[in-house]
């Protein structure tokens, strides 16, 4: 059901996700293969059980095959967030927490040790209602085991088309999450 739900009624494309003006895009190489996954939806929320909680806008799932090793699948839950960011580590949180639930009763222990997972927020540069701040990085990356990022980008408006936020290092690369020596300034 799931599967079902997430190809049919989720897909939103290989390599872009849009919402509240923001857009963010992952690059993949030839030899990978990219999902972008929208989930704050009712189709997703049904299947996930999860009614009214809030969800973060999408996923980035990545397929890399090295050669000669075993599959790697990369997943970045991200939140196109205009000004609450501290509501977008929420919404990530309870997407993650859904999959994991749902993937770990359902994929052997050696098959979602193989699956590398980080978050990021994507917010425009108007000023947050309240910056991620560095308890709330160390306690993410404790609780979840993955590094949460924040990047900023432009809302496209009626006159322009903001440009997309580029978030394939995040999706490939998996780079070691930045800490904040102090709440993050937006400039």
């Amino acid at each position: 059901m799931l599967l079902e739900t997430l190809v049919w009624d989720c897909f939103a494309s290989r390599s872009t996700l849009s919402d509240s003006g923001l857009t963010a895009i992952v690059h993949a190489p030839e030899t990978d293969v990219t999902l972008a996954l929208r989930l704050d939806s009712d189709a997703f929320r049904r299947a996930m059980g999860l009614a009214e909680k809030p969800v973060c806008d999408g996923l980035f799932v990545g397929l890399k095959r090295p050669s000669g090793k075993e599959p790697v699948v990369h997943c970045l839950f991200v939140e196109l967030k205009g000004k609450n960011v501290e509501h977008a580590v929420k919404q990530i949180e309870t997407a993650m927490e859904a999959f994991r639930g749902h993937l770990t009763q359902r994929l052997p222990v050696a098959t979602f040790g193989r699956t590398k997972v980080s978050a990021v927020i994507v917010s425009d540069r108007a000023s947050p209602q309240r910056d991620v701040s560095i308890e709330d990085v160390r306690r993410f990356r404790k609780q979840y085991k993955s590094p949460l990022h924040v990047c900023y980008g432009e809302r496209s408006s009626a006159e322009r088309q903001a440009p997309p936020v580029d978030l394939s290092e995040h999706l490939w690369r998996q780079p070691k999450p930045e800490v904040p020596r102090g709440p993050v300034v937006v400039p």
